[in-house]
Formats: structure tokens, sequence, C-alpha cells
């Protein structure tokens, strides 16, 4: 049984943290193999650098989220 001093937020936060280092690879790796194997249209090609930069802002808000 956890103490007094136990925080579930700090757990759950724990919990998210290690599901997202997780996927996030599987993501990129799933996404790569999609682009490599599948017929990508080149007039989407554009949109690719500004999902990057989204998700690169993000991992940076949520990094400096309680600063």
């Amino acid at each position: 049984m956890p103490g007094s001093n136990y925080d579930w937020k700090i757990t759950a936060k724990k919990f998210f943290t290690g599901l997202f280092i997780t996927v996030a690879p599987v993501s990129i790796l799933y996404a790569i193999d999609f682009c490599e194997s599948q017929s990508f249209p080149a007039e989407y090609l554009w949109v690719v650098p500004f999902i990057v930069a989204l998700l690169h802002a993000a991992l940076n808000a949520i990094k400096h989220w309680n600063d």
C-alpha cells in the first residue's frame, strides 16, 4: 500500500511517458514503411515537415509545461 507521500499523478505521468517513449518510435517506423511501400501523393509531401514541426513543438511544450 502506498505511503502518505504517494502521488498518483506522478505514477500516471510516468506511465504515459513510458507509453509515449514506446509508441513514438514504432509510429515513426510504421510511417516510414508506409511511405516507402505505398504510392504517397507527391502533392502532399509538403505536409510532412509541418507534422514533424508540430510534434517537435508539442514535445517541447510537454517538457516545459510546469516551468
